[in-house]
């Protein structure tokens, strides 16, 4: 019952974030910028409960955003899923009160994730202008995502730190 609990709680923070990112937050963007919401949930996961669940749910995040708002199926799922696997090597050093880890989680990986949204989808169609995809795109993203960031990562601590899974007292 508990792990259905846990389970059903993730989904509505899956659905929540997507609702958010691709209906409301457009309404709220900055010279067309908009914070990456999922990048948030998947960094914020897999730092909570490790590895193996954060590439989970990057894969799954990823696959849902190609689905629903990519032009191909798999980048945004390869993506995510690097995403969530590195964030969950911090997970052994995952404190309930320390913030900034997180979010200098959230603000390098948004800026990897960005560069490989240039490579893939601009640089191999030979749009060269990387000055103005860093200084128009990357960097205001990256602040957006650092702003939202710093208030979303609390909320789904409250929500999520709570689906972390138990440690069993007789060893590993």
């Amino acid at each position: 019952m508990v792990k259905i609990k846990k389970m059903l709680i993730l989904i509505l923070c899956i659905l929540v974030c997507f609702l958010i990112q691709t209906s409301l937050l457009p309404y709220f963007s900055l010279a067309g910028i908009v914070p990456n919401v999922m990048l948030i949930l998947v960094v914020s996961y897999a730092y909570i409960v490790g590895q193996k669940e954060g590439m989970l749910l990057g894969f799954f995040v990823g696959f849902l955003m190609d689905l629903f708002c990519g032009e191909l199926i798999g980048p945004y799922a390869l993506f995510y899923t690097y995403i969530g696997y590195f964030s969950g090597f911090f997970h052994f050093i995952y404190y309930t009160e320390i913030i900034i880890l997180p979010l200098i989680l959230i603000v390098g990986l948004d800026f990897v994730f960005n560069m490989g949204i240039y490579v893939m989808f601009f640089l191999l169609r030979n749009r060269l202008d990387f000055g103005f995809y860093f200084s128009h795109i990357i960097v205001p993203e990256m602040i957006y995502t650092l702003a939202v960031g710093v208030f979303l990562y609390k909320l789904l601590h409250m929500v999520l730190g709570h689906t972390k899974p138990e440690i069993s007292e007789g060893g590993m």
